[in-house]
């Protein structure tokens, strides 16, 4: 869905100066008709030239090109648009602002020469998900404790700053069953979006049966907690004879 933007310029005859007002356009719409409106008919053929002048949105992404760089007026047409294509990039990111400049105006004068069209952000966080949402690790004896790894990772780069935090849940595994910690994360933009946490399981030669702990995302920024891991403990040692 396109939407209109008005810009009201006065020809020469007029007494009344109207302004041009900066508007705004959500991403996933995909283009802006950018209207020109004249205050009052003009018995000439009337010319304006258009640019656009990179912010915060660019057309290096490109966050939007503009497609038409003069705007024409028939006698008696009031008003003429110029199209811009809005690129929907699919990345979480702050809004994002271009100018738009008029120019070289033929058998008209411009009230004002520039708007500011600011360009909403529509897309999704990114979600945090863990290699697994089920991991079973062996317990080992008394003689040492075996690490393991788990894999973190947010699925799209992000135009801004990540955090959460690990959160560790014991269950019928506790504190004395492995080593693992809550752990802080943050991720600037263009960072690479993974990380690989360690943690080790406390070997002993006592019977307890299978043991669970979970790690979940707490305190998200930016980010959608998607997954929960389940860990496992698998008992190794026999049970007690009676």
């Amino acid at each position: 869905g396109a939407v209109d933007a008005t810009i009201t310029i006065p020809c020469e005859a007029a007494i009344d100066i109207a302004t041009m007002s900066d508007i705004s356009e959500v991403e996933g719409d995909g283009q802006l008709e950018f209207a020109v409106s004249l205050d009052q008919p003009s018995g000439m053929e009337v010319q304006i030239s258009v640019d656009a002048v990179a912010g915060t949105a660019t057309t290096d992404q490109p966050d939007y090109e503009l497609l038409d760089s003069v705007v024409v007026f028939a006698p008696g047409q009031t008003e003429a648009t110029a199209l811009i294509v809005i690129d929907d990039d699919g990345v979480d990111e702050p809004d994002q602002t271009f100018q738009v400049l008029l120019s070289a105006p033929v058998n008209v004068q411009l009230s004002s020469n520039s708007a500011t069209v600011t360009i909403v952000d529509d897309d999704d966080p990114p979600a945090v998900r863990f290699s697994d949402t089920e991991l079973s690790v062996e317990e080992g004896g008394p003689s040492g404790d075996i690490r393991y790894q788990i894999g973190v990772l947010v699925d799209v780069q992000s135009e801004w700053p990540v955090s959460f935090t690990l959160q560790v849940n014991p269950g019928s595994a506790t504190a004395a069953d492995f080593v693992l910690e809550d752990i802080p994360l943050q991720f600037a933009p263009g960072d690479p979006m993974e990380f690989v946490l360690d943690f080790e399981v406390v070997g002993d030669d006592v019977y307890e049966g299978n043991e669970t702990f979970s790690l979940v995302v707490v305190d998200a920024v930016h980010a959608t907690p998607l997954d929960v891991i389940t860990v496992t403990i698998l008992e190794d040692d026999p049970p007690p004879v009676v």
